[in-house]
């Protein structure tokens, strides 16, 4: 704000400086916060190399980002088994005896990790944005809808924290794909695969899943910005 020349400017003067000063304080804070979140980090590869472990490797973030706005979304999918296609999750192609149901490739997991990023932005939800309706999302590669998701938090200046994904089903076995859907999900985030998670429960024989017929999956993302 500027101020009138004369008696007012002494004052704007003070002011000015103030500003200036305040500013100055903010860029020590935030040099004093990088410096102690690095310190942390070190202490823990320390100690992980102690014990045996593999290092941490965080993602450090540029300075200019702090402090940093932190939203988290929820997304949600479930597709009936019976479709003549492959299976395929998190953008991982499965042995099972058939895949899933649904407009585009069925990718139940990508799909609910596309929500829980839309709905962590306030972007609304995959219905939306790739339409059922659409002919040209018939039998899409989710992984590409994914990409451009992606594309667009980028633009709104959204960087992906971590995601963490549960898979509710009888068959097939999740676990043994794990390592290569977070492969994929990670490449495709910009992140590494320390942060993102995928895990897998049954239903214990309740409902239509449990009786084999289908799946679940939920999905959280946490998303941060300037």
């Amino acid at each position: 704000m500027y101020m009138d020349l004369g008696a007012q400017g002494h004052r704007g003067s003070k002011e000015h400086r103030g500003s200036k000063g305040q500013g100055r304080q903010g860029a020590v804070r935030r040099e004093s916060y990088a410096t102690s979140l690095s310190n942390l980090q070190s202490a823990i590869c320390n100690l992980q190399s102690e014990i045996g472990r593999p290092p941490y490797r965080p993602t450090v973030l540029p300075l200019n980002i702090l402090p940093m706005r932190q939203r988290f979304g929820l997304g949600y999918d479930a597709h009936t088994f019976g479709a003549d296609r492959p299976l395929k999750l998190g953008g991982v192609e499965i042995d099972h005896t058939t895949g899933l149901t649904g407009h585009s490739d069925g990718d139940a997991v990508t799909h609910a990790l596309i929500d829980a990023l839309l709905g962590a932005a306030a972007m609304g939800d995959i219905g939306q944005l790739f339409p059922d309706t659409d002919p040209r999302w018939k039998g899409a590669d989710s992984m590409k809808m994914l990409a451009e998701v992606k594309r667009r938090l980028t633009a709104a200046s959204y960087f992906v924290f971590n995601v963490d994904i549960t898979v509710v089903t009888e068959k097939p076995k999740i676990a043994p794909h794990a390592p290569a859907i977070r492969e994929k999900l990670a490449v495709v985030l910009g992140v590494s695969v320390d942060a993102v998670s995928i895990k897998a429960k049954t239903n214990e024989k309740m409902d239509t899943v449990g009786r084999g017929k289908g799946l679940m999956v939920y999905a959280i993302a946490s998303l941060g910005g300037a």
